[in-house]
């Protein structure tokens, strides 16, 4: 037992136990020690040295010295603490550490700040155990005769804990002001039988929970609830046809229902008591300034600034506990602004946020949720905003910005350039750098799709530079027509004043193109590559099989072969020659003549062997654009009237964006809203078929508006209530947005009505971006929260063997109506609990490499689509800062900068 000394008597068995609980409980709990220590004379306590460590991963905030600069340094953090050490004194007779939730207020002292030792003449210390992924603050003081007390303040964020075999606590928040989470990752499960041996979720969920304040008054808890997910699968083999047995990591989610709230701030000490695997005794530093929370869900990236209607959410579910019930929440909330220097108080605004019940149906949610409007939030470059609600902590940071907006455009538009086909990933474009893949194929043909026989012929290799190919796949396939497609028609919604040369860091940046139409036209060379000299165009290119196993692109063994072509397929590609020749035409003329020459060799194909009017249409109105050809304008004018089945033309066989699978391109063949844009922006169009053209788009638009703007969703989503959201039907919200893309680029649009259309396309790239109800930014390398393991052949690659995170920009499928019942889903499946198909139907996601359907992405279904809502709402003027390049501090990061208080 330390010694404790009080002056003017013997020490006290309460003396004795107040140190104890301060050497062991961190946070003393007898007045009058705390009292003496604070202000009276020195009470002391003896600490052994501690041997000299190294920095481990964690960040330090910041670190002050005030009031006598005693200099603090941070020697180690690790997740369960960390160690600081100060250049001794002359004259100190000892040394107290205080720990707090938050920073000092104007007497310099830590708001809600308690005594945690006190030292004799050790010039070092060990703070912990602490609650991993918290905030905490911890101010030295030197105990000297002078009034001027010299001493030092340091903040800092623990990281999370890695998880074992038993479970390790990562973090704990608040979802109510007396509903405390504390969240324990447990690794290396192995799925035998039917289910996860050696899961530890019950007995967490189990056992004692015990809660106690920093004053010693301990907080009852009258029930544990617990939601179980899977948060990967470890020991995947990395490299080529390499195999080997996985295990599946979980995260136990325990929900304490406490007997009264929490408050404010304080410092909890945190226990469990059952089985030694379970044993658990920690503080947590809790300020509902500072612990985050995702019962708020707010864009974890930023508002678009020009957008009119914002909205954060309030909602949890506690799995075995059901949804959150909101009777216990305040009425308001605050916005912080999070200052630049660390020991600045997070301080509030003036807003006053109303929090309320948020109408529609509860059926993929399971219960209530809240909404809080923050229309009136201002724009400020720079500036990082926190939703605080007050008694259960702060939102994932936020901004409304600019560089937000041009954060999430350009992070998108770089994930779908670290997957072409035969890209150039150099480290002077990317911190994701590998050779080139692929770049060749066998031109035999034999096939229109699917996989090629293991014995074709390897004849005929050809170079093939251009596409872009899917997360884990290496092929191009007839449906990434789309591709290039929706990028033509973002870059059409802003042209050269909005998307810049050099603007998204790409090895073609400065070559007199904006880069936006650069990444187009690489999606439309694979298509030049595949033409034939008949003018027909191949309709992509295919292995034998799945890749096997998770390696680097440019790794993979296995042999490509281009398809046949078809007078449907070419049609359509004579589209995409013809728009790429009249958007590039200011920039290069010879590229732009290269391409109307290869859509008019296409176009005479296609016409020759009776492709679809639906795409000789899309083709023509092109071509037409592109050279102002009379004919070819009359020619769209006969095919629109030869589909005109119900007096709507190419509308009568419309199918939207969000209805668009590969069937489409092998029988149905549908138009789509693109297809009439560059006749109405030719010459003088037909007065009946604009009149058409403009209703039906107003009317799709208008629909898709209002999916958004009177959501029935409790968050608002433009997918109906109870429909399926698999194969990314959640996260590619830009899928439902028919009409309005094209409307905005032709207007003109009385602003009421273009205002709408804006927002509506903001309430989708919210929905993205952490407003929905698993308050999670359904993009990697976005938010705070993002998919951790995607099915993404490079990321996992990337991930094992250099320790990077995934490539940012890829938007993963998302949740789903059903798990299937391959082999390789049932261990995910297993660990879920309540079972997978009792969580709300917005719940069901798997964040694991083998889940297929939850986790991997398309770059026809889920990239491009966002590539062109994100490019629809980028500001102009937004452009790219010096520390976004390779090397430098922004390069990773999932946020916009924080350079204003």
């Amino acid at each position: 037992m330390p010694r404790l000394v009080l002056p003017g008597r013997a020490p006290s068995c309460l003396a004795y136990f107040c140190l104890a609980l301060s050497c062991l409980a961190w946070s003393c709990t007898c007045s009058e020690v705390e009292r003496r220590a604070r202000g009276g004379a020195p009470s002391l306590a003896t600490h052994e040295a501690l041997p000299a460590t190294r920095v481990l991963d964690g960040q330090v905030r910041g670190v002050a010295h005030v009031r006598g600069a005693l200099p603090v340094r941070v020697e180690e953090i690790d997740s369960g603490g960390f160690t600081l050490r100060w250049d001794p004194v002359e004259h100190a007779s000892g040394y107290e550490v205080h720990l707090g939730p938050e920073p000092p207020d104007a007497d310099g002292l830590l708001r809600g700040g308690r005594l945690v030792a006190v030292l004799e003449r050790a010039a070092r210390y060990r703070v912990g155990p602490l609650a991993p992924n918290t905030h905490a603050f911890v101010q030295v003081r030197a105990r000297v005769d002078d009034a001027e007390v010299p001493w030092g303040t340091v903040h800092l964020r623990l990281p999370h804990a890695e998880a074992t075999r038993g479970g390790a606590l990562s973090s704990a928040y608040a979802v109510a002001p007396d509903v405390l989470t504390v969240v324990l990752r447990q690794s290396g499960l192995d799925f035998s039988n039917g289910k996860l041996s050696g899961d530890t979720g019950e007995r967490w969920q189990g056992g004692t929970w015990e809660l106690e304040r920093a004053d010693g008054t301990p907080i009852a808890v009258r029930r544990a609830m617990r939601h179980t997910v899977v948060a990967g699968i470890e020991d995947l083999p990395i490299g080529y046809d390499r195999h080997g047995r996985t295990t599946v990591r979980l995260e136990h989610r325990i929900y304490l229902r406490l007997a009264t709230p929490i408050g404010e701030r304080d410092l909890l000490r945190i226990r469990h008591r059952g089985s030694n695997v379970t044993a658990l005794d920690v503080l947590l530093p809790f300020s509902d300034r500072y612990l985050e929370t995702p019962a708020i869900q707010v864009n974890q990236v930023g508002y678009n600034p020009l957008a009119t209607r914002r909205w954060a959410y309030i909602y949890a579910w506690l799995g075995d506990g059901g949804a959150l019930a909101l009777d216990k929440l305040p009425p308001h909330a605050h916005l912080l602004v999070e200052p630049t220097k660390a020991l600045e108080p997070r301080a509030p605004t003036d807003h006053v946020l109303h929090i309320r019940r948020r109408p529609g149906s509860q059926d993929d949610v399971g219960g209530p949720v809240a909404q809080i409007d923050l229309a009136a939030v201002p724009p400020a470059e720079g500036v990082r905003y926190r939703v605080r609600v007050p008694g259960v902590g702060v939102s994932f940071p936020t901004a409304v910005s600019k560089q937000a907006s041009f954060k999430a455009y350009s992070t998108i538009l770089r994930g779908l350039f670290h997957n072409r086909w035969c890209g150039d990933l150099r480290p002077e474009s990317t911190e994701w750098s590998r050779p080139s893949d692929h770049c060749s194929a066998y031109f035999v043909g034999g096939r229109r799709q699917g996989f090629f026989p293991e014995d074709t012929e390897r004849t005929s290799p050809r170079p093939l530079r251009g596409g872009h190919h899917d997360a884990g796949d290496f092929d191009i396939r007839p449906m990434h027509v789309l591709v290039g497609q929706m990028l033509l028609r973002a870059f059409e919604l802003g042209g050269a004043t909005k998307f810049t040369d050099g603007q998204l860091g790409i090895p073609e940046s400065k070559n007199g193109i904006p880069d936006l139409l650069d990444e187009a036209l690489w999606s439309v060379g694979a298509w030049e590559y595949l033409q034939k000299p008949d003018g027909s165009v191949r309709r992509g290119v295919e292995s034998t099989r799945h890749p096997p196993g998770y390696y680097f692109a440019h790794e993979d063994r296995l042999p490509y072969f281009a398809y046949d072509s078809d007078a449907a397929h070419t049609a359509y590609v004579a589209g995409l020659f013809a728009q790429a020749a009249h958007l590039v035409g200011p920039f290069d003329g010879s590229r732009a003549e290269r391409l109307q020459e290869a859509a008019r060799r296409a176009l005479d194909y296609a016409r020759r062997q009776g492709a679809p009017d639906t795409y000789l249409a899309y083709a023509v109105g092109e071509l037409s654009r592109a050279t102002r050809d009379p004919q070819l304008r009359r020619e769209f004018e006969e095919r629109w009237r030869a589909v005109n089945v119900h007096g709507r033309g190419l509308f009568d066989h419309l199918q939207p964006a969000a209805k668009i699978y590969p069937g489409s391109f092998e029988s149905q063949h549908p138009a789509m809203v693109d297809f009439v844009v560059a006749y109405l922006e030719g010459a003088p169009a037909s007065p009946s078929i604009r009149q058409t053209t403009i209703g039906e788009l107003r009317r799709w638009a208008d629909r898709a508006t209002k999916s958004l703007l009177e959501s029935p969703q409790p968050h608002r989503s433009a997918r109906p209530p109870g429909a399926r959201a698999d194969w990314g039907m959640e996260t590619s919200q830009g899928r439902y947005l028919d009409g309005v893309y094209q409307l905005l680029q032709l207007g003109p649009l009385i602003e009421p009505e273009r205002r709408r259309y804006f927002d509506a396309l903001s309430l989708a790239a919210d929905a993205m971006l952490g407003c929905n109800p698993a308050s999670l930014s359904y993009v990697t390398g976005l938010g705070s929260r993002s998919p951790t393991q995607p099915l993404h052949l490079d990321s996992l690659a990337f991930q094992a063997t250099r320790g990077l995170p995934p490539i940012p920009g890829l938007v993963v499928y998302g949740p789903v109506e059903h798990m299937p019942g391959a082999d390789y889903y049932r261990p995910l499946v297993a660990g879920f609990y309540p079972p997978f198909e009792e969580q709300p139907r917005a719940l069901r996601y798997i964040d694991a490499a083998h889940a297929v359907n939850t986790n991997e992405f398309s770059v026809w279904e889920t990239q491009a689509p966002a590539a062109l809502l994100f490019a629809a709402l980028l500001p102009e003027g937004a452009s790219p800062w010096p520390e976004l390049a390779p090397g430098q501090p922004e390069h990773k990061s999932p946020l916009p900068p924080h350079t204003r208080p």
